[in-house]
């Protein structure tokens, strides 16, 4: 990180690199609260992410969907280097 802050690049907005996260319409309710609603998010090598909102915007609801611990409804899709993710279900990990 302190390598990237001593030698910064310069952003050329013609040459744009695949995402290395992306989100494609995601939703979440609970119940019938509807919390997120088709969220899209491109997340580029060497960009850095912030979720900002007012207490029960949605943040941690997307940090858990991103990290698996939360499923999504259905019509959503992640993909990391550009191959479909779903994270397993923190249940089904070994051990």
């Amino acid at each position: 990180m302190q390598a990237a802050l001593d030698n910064p690049t310069l952003h050329n907005p013609e040459v744009t690199p695949a995402a290395v996260l992306c989100l494609r319409n995601i939703g979440k309710t609970y119940g019938p609260v509807q919390v997120l609603s088709q969220i899209n998010v491109d997340v580029r090598p060497g960009e850095v992410l912030a979720l900002l909102g007012e207490n029960g915007a949605g943040k941690s609801t997307l940090s858990s969907i991103i990290a698996g611990l939360v499923q999504p409804e259905a019509g959503g899709s992640m993909s990391w280097l550009g191959e479909d993710y779903a994270p397993a279900s923190p249940g089904a990990a070994p051990g």
